[in-house]
């Protein structure tokens, strides 16, 4: 069953194209990261490892991105950042990011709010490098930039 906040439309594209994002792979996992687009202003993102997989969406898609971004730039930096998405149609999610050595564990929860706990949504590690490259090539793909991940000096 898909969450309310995603639509079939997106779901089905994600699926489609999470196959072919271990082309070229150079991870150490089996994460895979795929964004799309979805009106009005929707961004959903399908995480997956192995069989299991998990859709979170927020809008405006933007400031979903920014958030994004600047908590993964937190934890390559100083190896923990996070930020939160409001959830549709209600509750929140939190995005967690931790970097260990080279590789980067990406973690996402969701709470109805109030006295409700933290339910678990995905999981996941692989390099750090890997996740940088694959957020920003998703950003990029959506004409979401120009920010993106910290970008390695050699790249324009």
């Amino acid at each position: 069953m898909l969450p309310e906040s995603v639509t079939p439309e997106a779901y089905r594209r994600c699926r489609t194209l999470a196959p072919a994002l271990k082309d070229g792979y150079r991870g150490i996992g089996t994460m895979n990261l795929h964004l799309a687009l979805d009106a009005p202003d929707l961004l959903t993102v399908l995480l997956q490892e192995g069989t299991e997989h998990a859709t979170v969406s927020v809008s405006p898609a933007r400031a979903g991105v920014e958030s994004l971004v600047r908590a993964f730039d937190a934890a390559l930096a100083g190896g923990y950042g996070d930020c939160f998405w409001p959830g549709r149609p209600g509750g929140q999610y939190w995005w967690i990011f931790k970097r260990e050595a080279e590789t980067m564990e990406v973690a996402v929860m969701w709470t109805r709010g109030g006295a409700s706990l933290w339910e678990h949504v995905f999981r996941a590690t692989d390099a750090a490098d890997w996740v940088r490259d694959r957020l920003t090539t998703e950003i990029d793909r959506l004409l979401l930039g120009p920010i993106a991940p910290n970008r390695r000096p050699d790249e324009s």
